[in-house]
């Protein structure tokens, strides 16, 4: 099955980044919901460049799904990998993912979490996620229709799922140089045929978003950012969002590169 494309990227993301002095809110903009806001806020965060006007710091917490609030969530066990499926899913790395029953501390000292009504919680092997990651072809090659990395996926359910992953590119050439430590990938559905998965790997950890008439669902780090502690795979349905945003600092968004333009944007 061919890889459907990928909706939109950031190669216009540069100019965003380089006239962060003159336009300073970049939470509008961000859609932390999206595999492309993610990249875009780690390259703005990586760069030190932060909007500190009141309602771009809400925003931020609320587009993401934080809140510092204690978690009242259903927490679903990641299931056992049975006999007759167990070679198949080790050899897509399901090994990399261990269960755990609560959402433990922030191993970087975070308080802010994910709110949501229910999740599968579980640690990941970060290193070896990003080892496996590595090895995944380019798009739009013959190595990536002939051999794609295939990769389980926890599901919110506690039950694995495989995707066939590529390395997909979606930050301008120059920016990627100045973020080697952001990478990108994309993939399909070999368990669910009609899903799709915008993968990332980060300073900020590990993130998945799968698109699927199924239901839409995430992998994030539960904590704010806390790359080597516990993650969690919830419904897009079971976030709970606290608020809408209206950023109060007004500016000129014609001037970089199309980035405000929300014709297209990725829900």
């Amino acid at each position: 099955m061919p890889f459907r494309p990928f909706r939109r990227d950031l190669r216009s993301v540069p100019l965003f980044i380089d006239s962060f002095s003159q336009h300073r809110c970049v939470a509008v903009h961000a859609r932390l919901d999206s595999l492309e806001g993610r990249v875009l806020m780690s390259s703005v965060v990586a760069n030190g460049a932060v909007c500190t006007c009141a309602a771009c710091m809400a925003a931020t917490a609320s587009a993401a799904g934080l809140n510092a609030a204690v978690s009242q969530a259903t927490l679903k066990p990641l299931k056992a990998i049975t006999k007759a499926t167990s070679a198949a899913l080790k050899a897509a790395g399901a090994s990399l993912f261990t269960a755990t029953s609560t959402f433990g501390t922030a191993m970087n000292g975070a308080t802010d979490h994910i709110d949501m009504k229910s999740a599968t919680p579980f640690t990941l092997d970060l290193f070896g996620m990003k080892s496996k990651l590595a090895k995944a072809p380019a798009e739009f090659t013959q190595g990536a229709q002939d051999n794609p990395v295939v990769l389980a996926i926890p599901k919110p359910d506690g039950t694995l799922s495989r995707f066939k992953v590529v390395r997909s590119e979606v930050m301008d050439p120059a920016l990627a140089a100045k973020f080697p430590e952001i990478r990108t990938y994309r993939g399909i559905g070999i368990d669910d045929p009609t899903a799709d998965i915008r993968l990332d790997t980060t300073p900020q950890g590990f993130h998945a978003q799968v698109l699927s008439p199924g239901g839409a669902y995430f992998i994030d780090p539960y904590f704010t950012n806390d790359a080597k502690g516990t993650y969690v795979s919830h419904y897009k349905s079971d976030s709970i969002r606290t608020d809408e945003f209206t950023c109060t600092v007004l500016h000129d968004h014609s001037t970089h590169g199309g980035v405000g333009d929300d014709s297209g944007a990725a829900n």
